[in-house]
């Protein structure tokens, strides 16, 4: 199975860069900067400076600090939704959910200032909230979709996904808090969080397929 291609680690600006690697390396300073921060208590002379390049280089690029944070938003958001969906080839729906949250914890793991955009941004501004909620619920409606597929052949589908939507909000909700709660214990291993979310998958896959028999 393919899997898009990972967001590179930022480096230091070289000069006379392509657009392209210059302008990632703008928005990998921002992610690092507006994650730990929040949009009001970064600047852009901050995100300049971490990234070798002028304030007025930054501006031409962005136009503001809303244009940069936006672009931000946009990049971490697409790969994420992206690397989820992608999973969607996997034929098997409960090996699809294992391989999804797989993909978010490797996502947490790499690009946390990234995740904590996209996921935690309580400090968004604008029309970014309803940008951020809109990649959140492409995660959800793909979990909803995957344990809808569980059904009985019987069931129709509106009524199985109608049936299995609270059950992927709290699939998605226990997955965060997961994922906060391992960022916040270093010590961890990775795998511990892995064990949790994947007990967390089956007892609602076993919930679900529970209430389709009742169905």
């Amino acid at each position: 199975m393919s899997k898009p291609s990972p967001i590179p680690a930022a480096k230091p600006a070289a000069k006379r860069l392509p657009r392209l690697e210059r302008e990632r390396q703008m928005l990998e300073a921002a992610a690092v900067a507006f994650g730990r921060n929040g949009f009001e208590a970064t600047s852009m002379d901050e995100i300049a400076a971490a990234c070798g390049v002028t304030k007025p280089m930054l501006y031409n690029y962005f136009k503001s600090k809303e244009g940069l944070y936006a672009a931000m938003i946009e990049r971490a958001g697409s790969y994420l939704v992206g690397a989820i969906i992608n999973v969607g080839k996997e034929p098997d729906p409960v090996r699809r959910l294992h391989l999804a949250m797989g993909v978010f914890l490797d996502f947490v793991e790499r690009y946390r200032d990234s995740w904590r955009m996209v996921f935690s941004a309580r400090g968004a501004q604008g029309s970014q909230q309803s940008n951020i909620a809109s990649y959140r619920q492409q995660v959800m409606q793909a979990a909803v979709y995957t344990l809808a597929s569980l059904r009985p052949a019987v069931l129709d589908k509106a009524q199985a996904r109608a049936l299995v939507e609270p059950y992927a909000y709290g699939l998605l909700g226990a997955g965060e808090a997961i994922a906060q709660w391992w960022l916040s214990h270093p010590a961890v291993a990775k795998a511990q969080a892995q064990h949790a979310i994947a007990g967390m998958i089956d007892g609602t896959v076993a919930t679900v397929q529970a209430e389709f028999r009742a169905a």
